[in-house]
């Protein structure tokens, strides 16, 4: 799956410790393995100003079908 987004231009911006590669124009992607059940992604950002920010999302990747009953 891909994670993509945009952030400040010149920011230095990172994914569960990984960096990754902003953009000249501030957009960014990551390619991620989703696991069943909850996936929780920790974006770490610092702007040209040294200024800090952290954004947690989770993802919930559910292939289980409902369960059907018939009566």
């Amino acid at each position: 799956s891909e994670l993509r987004g945009r952030t400040a231009v010149g920011a230095l911006l990172s994914l569960n410790g990984d960096d990754l590669l902003v953009r000249d124009d501030g957009t960014f992607s990551a390619t991620v393995t989703l696991k069943e059940g909850d996936n929780v992604f920790t974006f770490q950002g610092t702007d040209v100003a040294q200024n800090k920010a952290e954004v947690v999302r989770k993802l919930t990747l559910d292939t289980r079908p409902p369960a059907l009953q018939l009566q």
